[in-house]
């Protein structure tokens, strides 16, 4: 999955192509201490992160120590990128592997579950 985002982020990858390695791709989350998932605001609204990676939540994880240790969250989970896309809340796209030099931001239709793919800052400051 990172090596599809960073080519669509290189220009040798279209969004078609890559919504569909989204789609077939096992992807990580952290999770959240309830059911579901741990959402964030950046500009332009609200995004679930999402990582290519075990390792890639796990640098995510340690640059966001602090917050994870005093809100007690420390656990993971995967998902077919696809089965992620169907779970989704209306109203919140997908941030695929913050902080790295591909990261995108998946927008996902609030009534057709096909990736659109826009403009993200290379690396998005996250609250």
């Amino acid at each position: 999955m990172a090596d599809a985002a960073g080519r669509y982020v290189g220009g040798t990858l279209d969004a078609g192509r890559l919504h569909a390695v989204f789609c077939a791709s096992d992807v990580f989350c952290e999770a959240a201490r309830a059911p579901g998932f741990v959402a964030r605001e950046i500009e332009g609204g609200m995004v679930i992160p999402v990582f290519s990676s075990l390792e890639a939540l796990a640098g995510f994880a340690a640059q966001d120590a602090l917050v994870r240790f005093a809100t007690r969250r420390t656990g993971w989970f995967s998902a077919r990128g696809q089965d992620l896309l169907d779970l989704l809340p209306d109203g919140f796209d997908l941030l695929l592997d913050p902080g790295a030099d591909h990261a995108i931001r998946l927008r996902a239709g609030a009534t057709v579950r096909r990736l659109m793919v826009g403009p993200t800052p290379v690396r998005p400051a996250l609250r």
